[in-house]
C-alpha cells in the first residue's frame, strides 16, 4: 500500500522531493484550482512524507524511449514503473466495467494516439514526446480517488502527480501548465453525455486556457486529441470491448479517425461558441 495522499482542496501541487518546497510548479492561475493554501504549505513542509520518490527512475532511459524512432508505449510504461508508487498505481483497477487496470487502459490510449495522431502535424506548443508522457500518466491519480471513495475526484489527484513528475523531468513551466489544464477537466465528455450545457463547456474551456496561458481555441484543439485518444480506447478498434464506438468514425487503414454524428456536430458547436465573443 502506498502511504501518501496527494490532493487537498481541488488538487494542490505536490511538493518537490527533498523538502524545502518549490513554488515554481504552481499553476499560473492557482485561484482557479481552489487551492487550500494552508494544506499546500503543510504539504511542502512534509515533502518526504507526501511526495513520490523518483530516485529509482532513470531519466535518461525515459527520454531515450520517448525519442525512439519506433516508439513503444510498453517501453515507456515499463520505464515509469521503475518508480514503486507508479508501479502500484498502474497495477490498480481503473474502476471501469471492462475491468481494465490503469496500465491496460493507458496502453490502449497511447496506442490510439500512435495510430492516429503521432505522425500528424500536432497543434502548436505540443510535440509527440509531450503527448506520450502526458497520456502515459493521464489517469495515474485515479486509483487514489477510487481508494478515497469518489472516482469523480480523479483529476484533482492526477494533476499534482503529473506536475511533480514533469518538473522532475525538467519540462518548462508553460508545458507543465498546459498538461495541468488538459488533465484537470473533461468538458467534452460531459457535453457529449448531456451533463452540462454548451455555455458551461465554453466557460470551462476558457478557464482551462487561462491556466495554460493560451487561447481557448488552441486549448480545445489539443484537448480534442487527448479526448479522442482516451475515449477512443474504449472501442473494438483499440482492441478492447465495444463501448464508445458510436462516438467515432475510424479509418485504420488510412490512420484517420474523426467524430461520428451527432458528436461531430457537438464539436462544431463548441468551436463556434469559442469563436463567438457574445455567446
Amino acid at each position: 500500500m502506498v502511504a501518501y495522499r496527494f490532493a487537498g482542496a481541488g488538487g494542490a501541487t505536490a511538493p518537490a522531493a527533498g523538502g524545502g518546497g518549490d513554488f515554481s510548479l504552481l499553476p499560473a492561475c492557482a485561484g482557479w484550482y481552489n487551492f487550500n493554501i494552508r494544506f499546500l504549505i503543510n504539504m511542502i513542509d512534509k515533502s518526504k512524507e507526501h511526495g513520490i520518490d523518483f530516485s529509482d527512475l532513470d531519466k535518461g532511459q525515459v527520454f531515450s524511449v520517448l525519442d525512439e524512432k519506433q516508439f513503444s508505449p510498453r517501453a515507456l510504461i515499463d520505464s515509469l514503473k521503475m518508480v514503486p508508487e507508479f508501479r502500484e498505481l498502474m497495477d490498480a483497477n481503473a474502476g471501469v466495467y471492462q475491468g481494465y487496470t490503469i496500465e491496460e487502459h493507458t496502453l490502449m490510449v497511447m496506442r490510439q494516439f500512435e495510430k492516429y495522431f503521432a505522425d500528424k502535424n500536432l497543434p502548436n506548443l505540443t510535440d509527440t514526446g509531450f503527448f506520450r508522457i502526458m497520456l502515459a500518466l493521464h489517469d495515474i491519480g485515479k486509483p487514489i480517488a477510487i481508494r478515497n471513495g469518489d472516482k469523480r475526484l480523479q483529476h484533482g489527484e492526477t494533476v499534482p502527480i503529473v506536475r511533480l513528475f514533469l518538473g522532475y523531468l525538467k519540462y518548462d513551466r508553460p508545458m507543465i501548465d498546459l498538461a495541468t489544464a488538459l488533465l484537470s477537466d473533461d468538458p467534452i465528455g460531459e457535453y457529449f453525455k448531456k451533463e452540462i450545457p454548451l455555455k458551461e463547456v465554453k466557460e470551462r474551456l476558457m478557464r482551462m486556457s487561462e491556466a495554460a496561458s493560451i487561447s481557448s481555441l488552441e486549448l480545445f484543439r489539443i484537448l480534442k486529441i487527448v479526448y479522442m485518444s482516451d475515449a477512443g480506447s474504449y472501442t473494438v478498434d483499440a482492441g478492447g470491448t465495444k463501448s464508445l464506438d458510436h462516438i467515432f468514425a475510424f479509418r485504420p487503414d488510412e490512420r484517420e479517425m474523426d467524430f461520428a454524428e451527432p458528436f461531430k456536430t457537438y464539436i462544431a458547436q463548441i468551436e463556434e461558441a469559442l469563436t463567438d465573443q457574445g455567446f
